[in-house]
């Protein structure tokens, strides 16, 4: 089985630094290293610190397809939204990148299953740089939600992952209350790798 994963910092595994924003402290348990682990299955790691859609669709048109052959792929997660861009309600930059990043995976992986993430859970804080990147992901929430339905695609419904709260937030999510530990991720994973092959939650 082979699984190629898309997505921003909460993909490619950035744990965050307490105290500290904007600077990656990426680790190689992410996520999609412990997928891989759970499935026995080859996982490609495309995430992209920072990345919203627009910059993931570059780099996915630049470096992923140059040096990967996708033709085999079986699975494919996209979680992007974290970063801001994709809009509820209205058109956007960043919402058609998104439509045209699904829909070159599409095509690229003609025997996947693609799947739509969510943003999972991030808290909200009493500042207003964290109230305002609530909101964001909030409406990103709904973007790909309302992008599922219009597209007929699945959804893993990693913004509904009860694990993931304000009250366990120093477990999961210390350093930031945004990006995960270790045990976070593995957290995610394994909702992720029940979700597999199971119909829209």
């Amino acid at each position: 089985m082979k699984i190629l994963c898309l997505g921003d910092s909460l993909t490619e595994g950035d744990y965050g630094l307490y105290g500290k924003h904007g600077i990656a402290n990426v680790q190689k348990e992410s996520y999609p290293y412990f997928l891989s682990l759970l499935t026995d299955a080859q996982v490609i790691n495309g995430g992209r610190c920072g990345a919203r859609a627009s910059s993931e669709l570059r780099y996915y048109k630049t470096e992923l397809r140059e040096h990967h052959d996708f033709s085999s792929v079986d699975a494919v997660m996209i979680m992007l939204g974290s970063n801001g861009g994709l809009t509820a309600f209205s058109d956007s930059d960043e919402n058609a990148a998104y439509g045209e990043l699904v829909d070159l995976v599409r095509a690229d992986c003609p025997a996947a299953r693609v799947y739509l993430c969510p943003p999972p859970h991030i808290t909200r804080g009493i500042t207003p740089e964290a109230m305002l990147q609530a909101n964001v992901v909030s409406e990103a929430r709904t973007f790909v939600r309302r992008f599922a339905s219009q597209r007929g695609l699945p959804v893993i419904p990693t913004d509904r992952i009860p694990e993931f709260t304000d009250e366990n937030e120093f477990i999961y999510q210390p350093n930031d209350g945004c990006h995960f530990s270790k045990k976070g991720y593995m957290v995610l994973a394994a909702f992720i790798a029940a979700h597999i092959g199971a119909p829209e939650g």
